[in-house]
């Protein structure tokens, strides 16, 4: 259910900003209601990446507003902000050690929450297997675990805090296309009704969301649902047929090898 007509939880407001002489973003509007699903959708560099640092408090804006729950980014804390949302990457990071230590890092007053955690994320079965379960090592930056599951510690990550609003900065991008549909399916399932900002590449993962923002050379082109978009047949229209050409091509050269 669409909460667009009400307060967003975050939102950019004629937001601009610049690195040094060069503009990222020109005048960009975006709102994330309570519980709503929005993703970005553009080329690679047409800002989207910058957009979701602006709502984590990241980086401040050259001109416009950035809000989160009514205030101006500015007056919170970076600590306030950190207990509210949380932030998962493409390049995900983890420590040596265990896998209960990367999903609390240092934080016990979640440990009840660990179980049901990586329940949710699908990570139980793994842990199971380890012989040291949950106190599993993970290696060096997660060397013991594949693509897939490192994503899924991330996610847990930022599940286990419970926070009003994920920001998603394209996590599955690097994974294959079926981890991909697992990843995803996991993220939608265990973040609940929380509300999600998401950076996504592969357009078929957001197809569902509340409301898709198309971005092009910092600037928001187009807004609305994917089969608003899809019957408006302009920018994101083609960038979806673009992927589905190449998702079928990819399909062709597979069936070619796998019939040698």
């Amino acid at each position: 259910i669409s909460n667009a007509s009400a307060q967003p939880l975050a939102e950019l407001s004629d937001v601009s900003f610049r690195y040094g002489d060069d503009w990222i973003l020109r005048d960009v509007s975006i709102r994330v209601g309570r519980g709503e699903r929005v993703a970005l959708v553009g080329e690679s560099g047409s800002g989207k990446s910058t957009a979701l640092r602006l709502i984590a408090g990241l980086y401040e804006p050259e001109s416009g507003t950035a809000r989160f729950s009514g205030r101006d980014v500015k007056e919170w804390s970076l600590r306030g902000l950190r207990r509210r949302l949380s932030y998962v990457q493409q390049d995900t990071y983890l420590y040596p050690g265990t896998l209960r230590d990367n999903v609390l890092c240092g934080r016990e007053e979640f440990a009840q929450k660990l179980e049901p955690t990586l329940a949710g994320v699908r990570l139980s079965q793994w842990a199971a297997e380890q012989p040291g379960g949950f106190l599993a090592d993970v290696g060096e930056r997660g060397g013991k675990l594949s693509g897939g599951l490192r994503q899924r510690v991330s996610l847990a990550r930022a599940i286990v805090r419970a926070p009003l609003l994920y920001l998603f900065d394209a996590p599955t991008s690097a994974l294959d296309d079926e981890t991909e549909r697992g990843v995803t399916e996991v993220m939608r399932e265990a973040t609940g009704g929380a509300a999600s900002l998401t950076v996504a590449h592969r357009l078929s993962s957001i197809a569902d969301a509340d409301r898709i923002y198309a971005m092009k050379e910092g600037r928001v082109v187009e807004e609305g649902t994917h089969a608003e978009l899809m019957a408006a047949e302009g920018y994101y229209y083609s960038l979806y047929q673009l992927q589905s050409r190449e998702a079928d091509r990819e399909s062709e050269v597979s069936d070619l090898g796998a019939n040698r």
